[in-house]
């Protein structure tokens, strides 16, 4: 029902509702990996009575992160802003839809073409039109990462004590490195806020803008991921020195 949070006040604050702000609707916690595989491999050879070598692979498949699909503004009027769950049109005759500002010259045809488009698209979307979208139902693609370690070990006995100096090779995300394609996490372009509410139209009825994906260049919004650009979406290498004595 809720995520936790340090006060009574913060956790009904931060919770995503449709409709009643002080409902108690159960739904996904915003941390939750439903599926992830671990494998791990390492095997060790010592020889020439100083040398040691360490092989080891470590595989990692998982769902990317949860998102929830809100409104942009403050649609139940409980004063807080992007917590307001969306409805799911099923056709256009469900929502009335606006120029997101005076620069957005779309017609309500050409704003309910694209947002169908992107329903269309969207497995999620798609598949609940007529209801409420979910706290957290829209999960990231699942994701798969390599890293492998080789470890190079020089040990030396004296005195009873053991000394080893151990050098280490390091990539990380070691698919990427081979084909950019691989390893690749990618996100949501636009979960919150993907409608925004412009207040009510002459006839009573709540009206809503669909944003564009870049305003300035007028791209409309077509696809629900894209690849990530950031550290984990890229293969890195890491070397390693340690010393160890008087083991």
């Amino acid at each position: 029902m809720n995520d936790g949070g340090s006060i009574a006040q913060s956790m009904w604050r931060d919770r995503y509702v449709s409709g009643n702000p002080n409902s108690a609707d159960l739904s996904y916690s915003t941390y939750l990996v439903k599926n992830r595989f671990i494998a791990n491999f390492s095997y060790r050879k010592e020889y020439l009575d100083h040398l040691g070598t360490t092989f080891s692979l470590f595989y990692q498949l998982q769902d990317g992160p949860r998102y929830s699909y809100t409104y942009g503004g403050d649609l139940n009027y409980d004063g807080l802003s992007g917590n307001d769950l969306i409805y799911i049109p099923n056709s256009k005759a469900e929502i009335a839809l606006v120029g997101d500002n005076a620069q957005d010259t779309r017609t309500a045809d050409q704003l309910w073409s694209q947002l169908n488009g992107y329903i269309n698209q969207d497995n999620y979307l798609n598949a609940h039109r007529g209801r409420y979208a979910k706290r957290n139902a829209l999960v990231g693609k699942m994701i798969g990462t390599l890293d492998i370690r080789i470890a190079q070990d020089v040990f030396l006995n004296t005195s009873g004590k053991k000394h080893q100096l151990q050098i280490t090779f390091d990539v990380f995300n070691f698919g990427n490195m081979i084909n950019k394609s691989w390893g690749v996490a990618q996100f949501a372009n636009k979960a919150n806020g993907i409608l925004n509410y412009k207040g009510l139209n002459a006839q009573g009825q709540p009206t809503f803008s669909f944003p564009y994906l870049d305003a300035t260049n007028q791209i409309p919004l077509t696809n629900t991921f894209s690849n990530s650009v950031d550290e984990t979406s890229r293969w890195r290498i890491q070397l390693g020195v340690r010393y160890r004595f008087n083991q």
